[in-house]
């Protein structure tokens, strides 16, 4: 991890600044890293953040290429409005493991990157145990760091 004075900053409407962006500058926008702890910004009446995660199983002798295979996918959907994060990566204790974690700010900007995403096909065998959660409060990873606050 980079130290936090040389992250690239995405800022995007409502007042929030993500890691991993290219920085644009834009009139009345805030900067403001997506930490533990820090609030991910919100427009009124949106709805919570979400996240898509679990575990997807593929043969063992394709996973390594399927996960690179979705590279280009990955850095399409990270560069996509309200994309919060998103890895898919080898589990390094299952061979035919694969983990994936999807951040999102809305489940609006979620559908809309389902409607482009274009992911490389499902190789045979494959399974998957994911699911989606909704997010109302964002906090550090220990209570002693303080308490979660809404999003």
């Amino acid at each position: 991890m980079e130290p936090a004075d040389r992250r690239r900053h995405r800022r995007i409407p409502g007042g929030s600044a993500l890691r991993g962006g290219r920085g644009q500058r834009r009139r009345g926008m805030m900067r403001r890293t997506c930490d533990a702890g820090d609030t991910v910004g919100q427009r009124a009446g949106r709805r919570r953040m979400v996240i898509i995660a679990g575990k997807m199983y593929v043969p063992a002798e394709v996973r390594d290429r399927w996960v690179a295979d979705h590279r280009d996918a990955i850095t399409r959907a990270r560069a996509m409005p309200g994309c919060v994060d998103l890895y898919l990566s080898a589990d390094p204790l299952e061979r035919d493991r694969v983990n994936m974690y999807e951040c999102w700010e809305t489940e609006a900007e979620l559908d809309a990157w389902r409607a482009v995403a274009d992911p490389p096909p499902k190789p045979e065998g494959f399974r998957a145990d994911v699911h989606m959660y909704e997010i109302g409060a964002v906090g550090p990873p220990f209570r002693d760091q303080g308490a979660p606050r809404p999003v």
